[in-house]
């Protein structure tokens, strides 16, 4: 069957990615490619490059009619819910939209005879709202999403992260896994990389009039409420001012590394906490309890929330925390006595050197037979407790299983932003296999 893919591009950093992608799996598989695209800067870069995408004008999602796609009230929340939490705004708006995009990409799919449909991550309003269409017509879709290592993706049929399909293997399904060779398909000769051209300043300056003159923009596009190119710009030059961190380093502590506040990962898979300050405040009063008031403690903020969301008040709270902003983390992982994770990718990397971690939100590598995974807040103490122990040998052996098995079954080799050749290639190739897998 011929492979008609639909790829959503939804933020003008992923613009390089998704077109290369796209370029890709037409030239070695044969797939024809679609890009949407819903936001005027994302659409402006498609343009400049001589991008086919759809829809041509943005007034088609106005003026196309009712589909037969019926979405009730809980339906059309439930799409958008996750966007409304991170960018506010009114839910009158967040429903317009999501209904009018939805409506338009389900006749969209089935004009065009849509077979696949790429997304990423899968948690914004659009994304839902194409899972949901392909869930109802029998569509394969695909989630891309960073891997939890250095250069490295994640794609799967189910969802990323939580919603992996892998989540719900059993420990010895994995092992028996481990021992099977993944059948890629064969690669031809890679093409070249499409070159990119972004816009110039007179194209930023354009957009931001646009934003700034058009009193109805953000009820337009109310996922855009907050972001602006020139604020971003501000706020990696202030961050980049920051000094980088000097100071002695205890020879055994605890090892806290914070994860983005409005990260799908808090917002969404984290049941215990809804914020990090609420998991810092348990982790903290935790370790006082088990290990005295005297045992070091160090807590790292995330880069993307750095000028961006306060911890002063943490930071007054608790005055011997060691608090660090710009530090080496591998040094810190490898020098931890324990690390305490909501469900950092971090958490994951200090699994992989054989250290003790205690997880305390939902994640692909939330089990027990690899670290100490916390559903019950009254089992921290003797989660810390545990941790200061070597680790056995059964996890130390059930580590090295289940790495094997992220690494060959999961994980592959590649980035949205670096990208070369080679690893276009092996990222396209990855997903060919997931769509023709069974």
């Amino acid at each position: 069957m011929h492979t008609k893919a639909l790829y959503y591009v939804f933020a003008d950093i992923f613009v390089p990615f998704f077109v290369n992608l796209a370029h890709f799996q037409k030239e070695l598989y044969g797939y024809q490619p679609y890009l949407v695209s819903f936001t005027p800067r994302e659409r402006a870069i498609l343009k400049k490059n001589g991008q086919h995408f759809s829809p041509a004008s943005l007034a088609e999602i106005e003026e196309q009619p009712e589909t037969t796609m019926s979405l009730g009230d809980a339906d059309v929340t439930d799409l958008f819910a996750f966007m409304h939490t991170k960018h506010k705004g009114s839910l009158a708006e967040w429903k317009n939209r999501t209904i009018k995009i939805a409506n338009y990409l389900d006749g969209f799919i089935s004009k065009n005879d849509i077979n696949l449909i790429v997304v990423w991550n899968g948690q914004d309003h659009v994304a839902r709202a194409l899972t949901e269409i392909a869930k109802r017509r029998g569509i394969k879709t695909i989630y891309m999403e960073n891997g939890y290592f250095s250069n490295t993706l994640q794609a799967d049929t189910r969802g990323v992260n939580l919603s992996a399909l892998n989540r719900d293997y059993s420990f010895s399904k994995i092992k028996n896994l481990v021992s099977d060779t993944l059948l890629l398909p064969s690669v031809n000769e890679a093409p070249d990389l499409l070159p990119i051209l972004h816009l110039n300043k007179w194209d930023q300056l354009s957009n931001f009039l646009h934003r700034v003159l058009d009193n109805s923009f953000y009820a337009k596009y109310p996922e855009l409420r907050g972001s602006s190119w020139f604020k971003k710009r501000a706020l990696d030059k202030a961050r980049r001012l920051i000094p980088l961190d000097v100071v002695e380093i205890p020879s055994t502590f605890a090892f806290i590394p914070l994860q983005v506040h409005d990260d799908t990962q808090v917002l969404i898979n984290s049941p215990l906490f809804k914020d990090p300050k609420q998991f810092l405040r348990h982790c903290y009063q935790q370790i006082r309890t088990t290990l005295g008031k005297d045992f070091p403690i160090i807590v790292k903020e995330h880069p993307e929330d750095m000028l961006r969301y306060d911890y002063e008040d943490i930071r007054r709270e608790f005055p011997d925390i060691i608090w660090l902003r710009k530090f080496d983390i591998d040094y810190l992982l490898d020098h931890a006595a324990f690390t305490l994770v909501i469900n950092s990718s971090v958490g994951l990397q200090a699994i992989a050197r054989q250290k003790a971690v205690i997880v305390y939100g939902d994640s692909i590598y939330s089990r027990d037979e690899i670290c100490s995974f916390i559903t019950d807040l009254s089992h921290s103490k003797q989660a810390i407790f545990d941790s200061m122990q070597p680790l056995t040998q059964e996890r130390q052996d059930n580590i090295k299983v289940y790495l094997q098995f992220i690494n060959q079954h999961f994980f592959f080799k590649g980035s949205w932003k670096n990208f070369s050749s080679e690893t276009m290639q092996l990222c396209a190739r990855r997903i060919h296999y997931l769509v023709n897998a069974t």
